[in-house]
């Protein structure tokens, strides 16, 4: 039974575990407590010497201070520091009073004491979404406070609050924690490509322009601000904002005519919005650049006027469809015509010697007969050899299989090789026989120390280097936009630490250190962590570089998980293209098969693994 006692005021302390920061205004409070007593006994714990630590009831602590109370009811409970930091921020956080650096600053305490997100979700009621949220948010908020000490810029604070009116968004602009969050996501992925003399002012305006705006349009802004983080912020806006904006204010004829553009091009209504505004501007450039010689062209002509405000945007989509459409059709002429060249070129082959030249551009150095051998979908010809065999590593690919994706994927001009996760060395091997500079991250420095032992007894022209450190800390290893070609196999999920009922395998941890992906419980939080690193990886390959990653789907139970699949999405998420695919038959590799399930519940013996190929877009830098 729950024992309640008063306490002399005098007696308690306040500690780090009660996460308040902030008293706020108390004058009701106060009056309250005037009137009625304190009602609610704070919560404290022993702290010694006969004195207290309060872990949840300061604003009524201070309250009853002001009052000049000699003593408080309190319930005294005996509690380790993360069970006290708990009690104090779930006080809190069912009272809605606690700011996001309160909030933000308990759950890095919580992860300290417990490990991860996911366990302390558990422990509060969260969701592991809201705390990874709430910590972005905290990072943003961080760095925005950073940035106005440094330049003196103004910069929006970060509320929980996100009611709030465009009035009082444009007279106080206050960052909603979503808003925040989203923005500090962003901006982890876009920075090293902003130059650093205009990092701070950058990213000030960008938080004060998406406070001006409710969630779904901030949203857009930053997710068109990801594409193109140089870009004039007006231009951005324009961008993110103006399709929608347009439809939703169009005639009905020119509805229906947007409608019929549409269906005639196959695409949705807002894509053709977005090119046929595209075109219109490309057209307004052109008047405006030709607009100042007009007049000696033909003196006294009468010149257009070009306004500095585009009319409605009914009679701009009007032109702009007219535009769009001519457009489409030169390009169906040019397509014909091509499509005419290239028939002929082909009804001539065998009249016409054909001269062989070189191509500008080589996928790789490869032969054709290769080539063809390679291009299957399936490779069933990939074995780990005897000291791979007997390595001690508890998931791993050969080098023969990194060596043949960095045959297909790169050419002898191209030399920096990425593995992010790089375990016992393969791809730093492969790339050592191959003439390649191998880089590779290693959290466990037992694997990092037999990588790098395995690499200085390989045979090769290459060289290698091995980082003990964690990927989501790639930047630190790898300068942005310096990679020819990565590959690398993640972590499958907690699968390894799981006990294997099905066929009776032992239970194997990776490394039991901070920062291993493998001990996350959460699927979700498992792949968003992932696309952490993957976005880093984006961010250090070269426009148009390839990233292959070897993955398996798993089984918790009685679900499959479709790994593959879900990174798939994670990645194109990132700003990948998913380019293709390819089977890796492991099927030699499995001569004890069992009747998995048998004989209750029938269970498939997964003897492969995926190969996804994925591709930095060109034209990004």
């Amino acid at each position: 039974m729950t024992q309640i006692v008063q306490i002399p005021i005098s007696f308690l302390t306040f500690g780090k575990a009660n996460v308040r920061k902030e008293i706020g205004d108390i004058a009701e409070l106060r009056e309250s407590i005037r009137q009625n007593g304190i009602l609610q006994p704070i919560l404290v714990r022993p702290a010694g010497d006969g004195r207290y630590e309060v872990i949840a009831g300061r604003r009524r602590v201070t309250a009853a201070q002001e009052l000049e109370m000699e003593s408080i009811p309190a319930i005294i409970q005996e509690m380790e520091n993360g069970e006290a930091l708990v009690a104090s921020l779930v006080e809190n956080l069912q009272r809605g009073n606690l700011n996001v650096e309160e909030e933000g600053e308990a759950y890095e305490r919580l992860i300290a004491i417990y490990g991860s997100r996911s366990a302390v979700a558990r422990k509060v009621g969260k969701s592991s979404d809201h705390i990874k949220e709430t910590l972005d948010a905290l990072q943003a908020l961080r760095l925005l406070q950073r940035v106005s000490e440094t330049t003196g810029a103004p910069v929006p604070g970060v509320a929980t609050t996100v009611a709030r009116s465009a009035r009082e968004r444009a007279e106080e602009p206050i960052l909603p924690a979503q808003h925040a969050a989203e923005l500090y996501a962003t901006w982890v992925v876009v920075k090293e490509e902003i130059p650093p003399a205009e990092r701070d002012e950058r990213y000030a305006a960008l938080a004060r322009l998406i406070a001006q705006h409710p969630q779904e349009k901030a949203f857009k802004i930053l997710r068109e601000f990801k594409l193109h983080p140089n870009a004039p912020l007006d231009e951005i806006v324009s961008r993110a904002l103006t399709p929608s904006e347009v439809r939703a204010r169009l005639s009905l004829p020119t509805a229906r005519h947007l409608e019929q553009v549409a269906e005639e091009r196959g695409v949705q209504p807002d894509r053709v919005v977005e090119e046929a505004v595209r075109v219109y501007l490309s057209a307004q450039r052109a008047l405006q650049e030709v607009a100042p010689v007009a007049p000696t062209m033909q003196p006294g002509a009468p010149q257009r006027a070009l306004p500095e405000v585009p009319p409605a945007p009914d009679v701009v989509l009007q032109e702009a469809l007219a535009l769009y459409t001519r457009e489409k059709q030169r390009e169906s002429v040019v397509r014909r015509w091509q499509e005419q060249t290239r028939q002929q070129a082909r009804e001539q082959a065998d009249a016409v010697p054909v001269v062989r030249r070189v191509p500008e551009h080589r996928a790789n150095d490869l032969d054709g007969a290769t080539w063809t051998r390679y291009s299957i979908s399936v490779w069933n010809d990939i074995r780990k050899d005897a000291e791979e065999l007997a390595l001690d590593h508890p998931a791993m690919f050969p080098a023969m299989l990194a060596e043949r994706l960095i045959q297909c994927f790169t050419t002898s001009q191209e030399k920096v090789v990425l593995d992010p996760m790089v375990g016992v060395g393969s791809t730093l091997i492969a790339a050592k026989r191959l003439g390649k500079i191998g880089i590779g991250v290693e959290l466990s420095e037992e694997y990092a120390r037999i990588a790098q032992e395995r690499v200085e007894k390989t045979a090769g022209p290459g060289q290698a280097a091995v980082y003990v450190g964690d990927a989501r800390n790639l930047l630190d290893f790898v300068d942005a936009g310096t990679v020819d070609f990565g590959v690398t196999s993640p972590p499958y999920w907690d699968i390894l630490a799981q006990e294997r009922t099905a066929d009776g395998r032992p239970v194997q941890n990776y490394v039991d250190l901070e920062g291993n992906l493998g001990a996350i419980a959460d699927y979700n939080e498992f792949l968003n962590a992932l696309g952490e690193i993957y976005g880093l990886v984006y961010r250090v390959l070269k426009p148009g570089a390839y990233f292959c990653v070897v993955v398996m789907d798993v089984r918790k139970g009685d679900r499959l998980y479709p790994l593959h699949s879900d990174l798939a999405k994670t990645m194109e998420q990132v700003g990948f293209v998913y380019d293709d695919l390819i089977i890796w038959d492991r099927r030699q590799e499995y001569n004890n098969l069992r009747p998995l399930g048998y004989p209750s519940v029938f269970r498939v013996n997964r003897i492969h693994e995926y190969i996804l190929i994925f591709r930095r877009p060109e034209g990004e830098g």
